[in-house]
């Protein structure tokens, strides 16, 4: 299986260890401009102007929190917080008070961030980012062709609808000749 395969479905399966360690493994840039960042947090305060790939792999962490908090423990979720939270928590307040606030629950399966759907979609988008950071389109080239004819489609069923008045036109003035 090819490594992005295995990242997301490394994800999707709640194993963000093993996805990080893909991450480390292909894309090391990505992790390094991450804990670059991080280390500078005093200097960074405006999100606006860091890379997109730096929320994501923030989200990611923020899952490994949930997944950690699963699988190990409101203990092991604290210390895990107290190392990777730390920097980014003035960056991403909503975000990390949301994904921390999961400790009061007696029962994280029932919340939504610890569903399979968060999972998906976090999934999705360190995939879009990994994309990107390769300079790939993130979608997929049949993706960009059904979506070019969707959009030939409806341009020709405009054109048509428009087309039909000035025929039935026509045709009224074909019919009061003969």
């Amino acid at each position: 299986m090819e490594p992005d395969r295995r990242k997301k479905s490394a994800i999707k399966h709640g194993d963000i260890n093993t996805a990080f360690a893909l991450i480390e493994k292909h894309f090391p840039n990505i992790l390094r401009t991450y804990n670059t960042i991080n280390r500078m947090e005093t200097s960074v305060n405006d999100k606006s102007k860091l890379p997109k790939s730096h929320s994501t792999i923030y989200k990611l962490r923020c899952q490994q929190f949930v997944e950690t908090l699963r699988t190990q423990g409101a203990i092991e979720a604290i210390q895990f917080a107290k190392i990777h939270f730390h920097s980014c928590r003035k960056l991403y307040p909503d975000l990390t008070n949301d994904t921390t606030l999961l400790i009061a629950y007696t029962d994280i399966a029932s919340h939504d961030r610890s569903g399979q759907h968060h999972r998906e979609k976090i999934a999705d988008e360190v995939n879009e980012m990994i994309l990107e950071s390769q300079h790939f389109s993130p979608q997929t080239s049949l993706e960009k062709l059904w979506r070019q004819k969707t959009a030939i489609q409806v341009e020709l069923d405009i054109q048509k609808r428009n087309e039909l008045p000035h025929n039935q036109q026509e045709f009224e003035n074909t019919k009061t000749l003969m």
